[in-house]
């Protein structure tokens, strides 16, 4: 890993005097260390043939390369209130989040239009109170509140999502199956749907199945994790 030293008055060539001494320096180094306090807590765009040779990290919540996004997710049913009012099919648990649709253009393109929800990861961190099963549903409109119905929701993940099998690009032979939101913690469920959304239908919903009536349901936790292209 490369080690950047800034350039102060005790490493400095000629020595600046003076009580401003680092503004002393000579101009040249004086951007140097600009241009590693950049590199080292800047956003910073690197353009032209960059090779990274190393192990490259990449720990934000949404990470991209080009229009191929990567996005992690936590849910929490900590705010639901089925022991309040209960829950019915197709009502919202929890609003996941929305997918960064940030796009570049290319040569000879246009800016993208849809989005190719490609893999979806549930992780059950903490399960659900007893028998419960649920999807993930995306909308164009952010917002809507737990206990309520998805705005002209597209189902992404769940019995009822239109999957595309990636071998014939059409729906396969099999159908997917609801999220387990019951099972054993530290279950893994692996969805890939390939299923193509408008790109303002961005913001995900976890959605029951299981009508729900207890707020015993509120432990469940899960981390959720969506591979998409913008197309």
């Amino acid at each position: 890993m490369a080690t950047f030293n800034k350039v102060t008055f005790a490493n400095a060539s000629p020595r600046g005097t003076g009580d401003n001494r680092l503004n002393s320096i000579p101009a040249k180094a004086k951007h140097v260390n600009d241009l590693i306090d950049s590199l080292q807590s800047g956003a910073n765009t690197y353009a032209g043939a960059n090779t990274f040779s190393g192990l490259t990290t990449l720990s934000n919540a949404t990470n991209a390369i080009g229009n191929k996004k990567f996005m992690n997710f936590g849910a929490s049913l900590a705010a639901t209130n089925a022991g309040t009012t209960t829950y019915g099919a197709n009502d919202i648990l929890v609003e996941i989040g929305s997918l960064d649709t940030t796009s570049t253009t290319y040569a000879n393109g246009i800016a993208p239009t849809k989005i190719l929800v490609e893999k979806v990861v549930v992780i059950v961190q903490t399960k659900s109170h007893d028998t419960h099963v649920g999807t993930i549903v995306a909308s164009a409109t952010s917002g809507t509140a737990t206990n309520a119905a998805v705005s002209s929701g597209t189902e992404i993940v769940g019995a009822s999502a239109a999957a595309i099998d990636t071998i014939i690009s059409a729906a396969p032979s099999v159908t997917e199956i609801d999220i387990d939101l019951d099972a054993t913690n530290g279950t893994v469920h692996v969805f890939a749907p390939n299923i193509t959304l408008p790109i303002a239908t961005n913001h995900l919903y976890l959605v029951t199945t299981t009508a729900i009536d207890e707020d015993d349901f509120q432990v469940g936790r899960y981390s959720i994790q969506v591979e998409y292209t913008l197309l």
